[in-house]
């Protein structure tokens, strides 16, 4: 009698849902089984599947009321590895700023008298209009 009324209440409650939500649930519910389908004793969890919840839990408030092959605090531990990942990869020596030539980083070092129009070494100011040729 009490899952007959169980089964009742989740039917009335999906009624209300939201179709966004309902697709969402499905998704993460059926992404679940998969990881249980695969052959091994203990189910692990590879990138992907990691990738999977990441954007579960981005887009869609309830989650974790769904989720249970890990617990919801995982998913949010996975979720700021990534940004550290993302922000550490970005602050490497390759990213970032752009390398600015040696020649223009001394040439804004020199004093303003030895970086003159009439030089021939003077670099062409950037703030010039180029002269129709």
């Amino acid at each position: 009698m009490l899952e007959i009324l169980q089964t009742v209440l989740r039917s009335v409650v999906s009624a209300l849902q939201n179709r966004r939500d309902l697709a969402l649930e499905s998704v993460a519910l059926r992404h679940q089984l998969v990881v249980l389908q695969r052959r091994s004793k203990k189910p692990r969890l590879k990138g992907r599947d990691r990738l999977v919840w990441i954007a579960l839990h981005r887009l869609w408030p309830d989650w974790n009321k769904v989720l249970v092959l890990v617990q919801p605090a995982t998913v949010v531990k996975w979720h700021r590895a990534g940004f550290r990942r993302y922000w550490r990869r970005k602050s490497l020596p390759n990213g970032g700023r752009p390398k600015v030539d040696a020649d223009v980083r001394n040439a804004y070092h020199k004093p303003p008298r030895d970086n003159r129009p009439g030089r021939k070494d003077a670099l062409p100011c950037p703030m010039q209009v180029a002269k129709p040729g």
